[in-house]
């Protein structure tokens, strides 16, 4: 879960990358009036956008989901070792 988490963040800032790259394109596709290769930056560049900020979004609920299982797996070994010593198979 945590590689799959750090893929997620990769992906998301090379997207983002990306991104920046297709907008220079389009300002300068803009600058020389090429209407179609503007239009078709400005999509591309809103559709690498929206993938960056998705992977971002969906690696940080990954890096949430396990941090709360390390927790958990945390507590239950606390829970075991405080029963071992004390005597008490709780």
């Amino acid at each position: 879960m945590l590689l799959r988490a750090l893929r997620l963040f990769y992906a998301g800032l090379g997207l983002f990358a990306a991104t920046a790259l297709v907008s220079v394109g389009g300002a300068v596709a803009s600058y020389y009036q090429e209407q179609v290769l503007l239009e078709a930056g400005a999509g591309l560049a809103f559709l690498t956008g929206a993938a960056a900020v998705t992977g971002l979004a969906w690696g940080c609920i990954l890096m949430v989901r396990e941090t709360q299982l390390a927790v958990h797996s945390l507590e239950e070994e606390a829970r075991i070792r405080t029963s071992q010593k004390t005597g008490n198979p709780k």
